[in-house]
């Protein structure tokens, strides 16, 4: 074969590797079904369910609270939130993702509805920006390593 056509067919190859190699997408959207499981467990107000979504030794770390380290402590964050209120929504605005093979970073903004338990209270709703840290567990299902939110009076409109 001529140095011609092995230029023509390495140049064709790549060509034909070129689009993977330099294409650039979004990460994909690995934390969609962990996302609809937590505002599943967190409608139905259940806190074991919620923090079975963390890591055997997740971190929690909510505004205005100390850290929450383990299972078992971020279950009970949950459990006293869930006898102040019932969530009636949750909307998660994902804003940025990084995907690995064994790790997610991910960030947004939320919104949650709440109705009070207390029936003196109103409804009120509580949103800001949120941070995740995530791993791939051995049965493929990611899990939360640590977790850390803000609560904004106002989330500018472009952040929502």
């Amino acid at each position: 074969m001529n140095r011609v056509c092995q230029l023509a067919l390495g140049l064709l190859f790549l060509s034909a590797a070129l689009p993977s190699l330099f294409t650039y997408s979004a990460d994909p959207d690995v934390l969609a079904d962990l996302r609809d499981r937590w505002i599943f467990a967190a409608k139905e107000g259940d806190a074991a369910k919620l923090a079975s979504l963390f890591a055997e030794n997740g971190t929690l770390m909510p505004p205005g609270f100390p850290t929450f380290t383990g299972r078992k402590t971020i279950e009970s964050f949950y459990r006293d939130n869930f006898a102040a209120g019932t969530i009636r929504s949750v909307e998660f605005h994902p804003k940025d993702r990084h995907v690995g093979a064994n790790s997610v970073r991910e960030h947004g903004t939320y919104k949650i509805s709440v109705i009070p338990k207390n029936e003196a209270e109103a409804p009120y709703a509580v949103s800001g920006r949120y941070l995740i840290l995530g791993a791939k567990r051995s049965d493929g299902k990611w899990e939360i390593l640590w977790e850390i939110h803000t609560i904004e009076p106002k989330v500018p409109l472009d952040q929502l």
